[in-house]
């Protein structure tokens, strides 16, 4: 199926992911998108999830989708929601599109692809990367064996951000098929007109794979030797509670410079991306995770207008 508009036109089309909230972090970003990009192509989107604390005050940032949140029963580490198929097989989906893996939606995919007869397509995210493969690997055994290997077998096609994370799906799942695209970006902003102070962004999820650490050590390091005046450093951002006190206490040794200031989402987070000036008037994002295939995407489609710099090494 092409991605224009004539063909997309009418079909009624199932995003599926963990947490439709800000705490799905990044993935929950590109369903945003994901929702906005179906619509304008004359698609209906319906984004199914599983419920939690920060669902309904969220929900409305996908602007007019349905969002069908289910209840989970049991441990959230595994996300099994028993109304989550029945939601989507009512919902009469032309196709599926699964957003991340490693908890129950991929085994309810799974099940509406089986009992509807319809394909579905997996977008891992980057969860088949080794850095992340090797932790929990027990749980992780687990799940290949309950839900995910049937999942990876049946679906349509696996989708990659970069040719990188096609190798990793292949390792993972001995699939040498995987459509690569990256994520969807916004077009590129103009550069200001006017010299301002050196303001570094990073803006992303609270987590140690995303490397804050790097980041913070790297600025403390240009404090000592002398930055320009004014300049700063912004970290924006959401995760789980011990991650984020983790980062406030770090913050506490941190100079004035520099400062977190919690998440940013819709026209703050266009702010935020809009303030972000390198000396020469460019903006500048800082990319310091762990996970190669991150930092490659976004250097890649540089949609901010922003120029990306990372520590890949830390």
């Amino acid at each position: 199926m092409s991605v224009h508009g004539a063909d997309l036109a009418g079909l009624r089309i199932g995003l599926l992911t963990a947490s439709a909230s800000r705490l799905g972090g990044g993935v929950a970003e590109v369903v945003v998108a994901q929702a906005r990009l179906i619509r304008s192509l004359g698609a209906e989107p319906l984004v199914f999830a599983l419920a939690d604390a920060h669902t309904q005050a969220d929900c409305l940032r996908y602007e007019g989708a349905a969002l069908h949140a289910q209840q989970i029963r049991g441990p959230a580490q595994i996300g099994f929601a028993p109304g989550l198929v029945k939601a989507m097989m009512e919902a009469r989906l032309d196709c599926l599109h699964l957003h991340g893996i490693w908890m129950y939606p991929s085994r309810a995919a799974t099940a509406w692809s089986q009992q509807s007869e319809r394909p579905f397509l997996i977008s891992p995210h980057g969860m088949l990367d080794p850095w992340i493969t090797a932790r929990g690997r027990w749980k992780k055994a687990l799940a290949r064996r309950a839900y995910e290997r049937p999942a990876w077998r049946a679906a349509a096609a696996f989708h990659a951000l970069t040719t990188r994370e096609a190798e990793d799906i292949r390792n993972e799942s001995g699939r040498a098929d995987s459509l690569v695209i990256a994520n969807a970006a916004p077009p590129a902003a103009p550069p200001p007109r006017t010299a301002r102070a050196p303001h570094i962004l990073y803006i992303g999820r609270i987590h140690p794979k995303k490397n804050p650490t790097a980041l913070l050590d790297a600025w403390q390091r240009l404090e000592a030797s002398g930055l320009p005046e004014g300049a700063r450093l912004t970290i924006a951002g959401w995760g789980a509670d011990q991650d984020v006190a983790a980062l406030e206490r770090r913050m506490a040794h941190m100079p004035p410079s520099a400062r977190f200031v919690g998440p940013a989402f819709g026209a703050e987070k266009a702010r935020l991306l809009a303030g972000a000036v390198e000396l020469r008037a460019r903006r500048v994002l800082a990319i310091q995770t762990l996970q190669q295939m991150e930092w490659k995407s976004a250097l890649r489609r540089q949609g901010s207008g922003a120029d990306a710099s990372r520590d890949e090494d830390r």
